[in-house]
């Protein structure tokens, strides 16, 4: 119930309530509203779900400020594979990560495969849609990204030629 609402509201503040929820499908839903105002945007572009970033990433009414901080996240997040690991993906290189992982990236050295490349693939096709959400604004974007993730804006930039 509380999903449709949140995809469906024109209620500014009812979308700010909502967006305070720990329930993800309900952040997305929120995220995805045409009429969420701004201020909830920026709050859920720093959203710890990576869905919810990419939700608002996507709002065509998000301003581009957020949208390149929303992007900037996305090839630093976690994914589950299933070997039971975490694969942490940078734009360039991979890591897959065991528990005793201390987050030097030196402390591992695996092998980038197809099958794990993917991840880093999903993350730059990700942004290159958000791009067409937002071409107005892409060089902001993209600038904002230089200074917040490099390595994904040399990505980014390598995957266009």
């Amino acid at each position: 119930m509380k999903k449709k609402l949140a995809r469906n509201t024109s209620n500014s503040r009812f979308l700010d309530r909502l967006s305070k929820s720990n329930e993800f499908s309900i952040k997305v839903a929120v995220a995805e509203n045409p009429f969420t105002p701004q201020h909830v945007l920026g709050k859920l572009a720093e959203d710890k779900y990576p869905g919810v970033r990419i939700a608002v990433a996507r709002n065509s009414n998000t301003p581009w400020a957020f949208v390149a901080s929303a992007i900037s996240k996305i090839s630093r997040d976690s994914y589950e594979v299933p070997t039971g690991r975490t694969v942490s993906v940078s734009a360039l290189t991979l890591y897959f990560v065991s528990d005793a992982y201390t987050g030097d990236p030196g402390e591992v050295d695996v092998p980038e495969t197809d099958t794990h490349w993917g991840y880093v693939s999903e993350s730059l096709r990700i942004a290159r849609e958000i791009f067409e959400v937002h071409s107005a604004n892409r060089e902001r974007i993209m600038e904002k990204l230089r200074a917040l993730n490099p390595e994904l804006h040399v990505a980014l930039q390598k995957s266009e030629t």
